[in-house]
């Protein structure tokens, strides 16, 4: 089991408190209901569980219970590649969303452009006309509805005119 000093669970506490005073007790209330085992409205440090202990313990690989500054050094690099491969999948799904959205390939995509853009995607028989099947937005693979920046940029054009 890892050691934790008290100034860490301290300083854990309190950095967990101040968002609580500014939600309106929420986060007090949930915290009480998740970590008072006793229901007695408090909660005692062997009740006390900070968020992130599995990131602790991921973080110590070498096991000895603490976990060391080259330890967190490791952690946040590894956290921080996983980042940055993140965006590197956004920015190539941004390059390709740009690539069709702009339609005479000069690099720049115009309100027109944009527009076609939003229709086209909409226009899934591609017959030219936005039928009421259509215009409801399409759902995903596992049937939920997901948000459409195509469909809310083509409705808000519309409204807007």
């Amino acid at each position: 089991m890892l050691s934790i000093s008290r100034a860490t669970l301290a300083l854990t506490l309190a950095l967990l408190t101040l968002p609580a005073l500014a939600a309106g007790g929420k986060l007090q209330k949930h915290m009480l209901d998740k970590m008072d085992a006793n229901k007695d409205g408090v909660i005692t440090l062997d009740e006390f569980q900070p968020r992130g202990q599995d990131r602790m313990t991921k973080a110590d690989t070498d096991h000895d219970g603490a976990i060391s500054m080259a330890e967190m050094r490791a952690q946040q690099s590894e956290k921080i590649a996983e980042h940055q491969a993140r965006m590197a999948e956004r920015m190539a799904g941004m390059e390709e969303k740009f690539a069709t959205m702009d339609i005479d390939k000069d690099g720049k995509i115009t309100p027109n452009e944009a527009r076609q853009a939003a229709f086209n995607r909409m226009d899934i028989n591609q017959d030219g006309q936005l039928s009421a099947d259509e215009l409801r937005r399409p759902g995903s693979k596992k049937g939920h509805r997901r948000h459409d920046e195509d469909y809310d940029d083509a409705v808000e054009t519309d409204i807007e005119d």
